[in-house]
């Protein structure tokens, strides 16, 4: 939990510093660790299944100060069978990272990104940090919103974190939805 997390006008941004966090506590353990990819926003994704997700909410607490809640479930032993994505999990792949070690690495990588989230100069880094793991930069994307569905190129990331799509030319900003890729990408 951040307790009045500043600066308050990159709140936005802390999907992506949650997800390097988890990225960085996670890649050590693996033979490759380019098969650990993140997907916008806030996802993990290991040989193209995914194997985290991601949850921020925004909440006050009981003296109306503003807080933000970082949830995080990693499919460590066990993952689900039916979902909109292909899952998997770190046994599943050979990583033999206990919850315990995971959660350690992962709080000692979320206080240095955390860091660099606060500092001026260290916020453009973040996202050239997130894109160097991301996957799908230059291909064909879908983002689904709960009333429609855009489709277009996923070219990068804005100075705030927003996914951005082109589509016939233009490039659309996108502060939120559902990401999926063409079975190519």
């Amino acid at each position: 939990m951040l307790v009045d997390p500043q600066p308050a006008e990159k709140v936005g941004l802390l999907p992506l510093v949650v997800s390097l966090a988890l990225h960085e506590a996670i890649a050590p353990h693996l033979t490759d660790a380019s098969l650990l990819r993140l997907k916008w926003p806030n996802d993990l994704l290991l040989g193209g299944a995914k194997i985290s997700g991601i949850l921020l909410e925004r909440s006050l607490r009981h003296d109306a100060t503003p807080m933000i809640v970082i949830g995080c479930g990693v499919n460590c032993a066990h993952h689900p069978e039916d979902g909109l994505y292909p899952t998997t999990n770190l046994q599943s792949a050979g990583i033999d990272l206990t919850p315990e070690n995971l959660f350690r690495a992962y709080a000692g990588a979320l206080s240095t990104y955390l860091g660099h989230w606060r500092s001026a100069d260290g916020r453009a880094g973040l996202i050239r940090e997130w894109l160097a793991h991301a996957h799908g930069v230059g291909k064909a994307i879908t983002v689904r919103f709960p009333d429609e569905e855009l489709s277009g190129i996923f070219a990068g990331l804005d100075g705030d974190g927003y996914l951005l799509l082109q589509q016939n030319g233009e490039t659309r900003r996108i502060m939120a939805g559902d990401v999926f890729f063409s079975p190519h990408s």
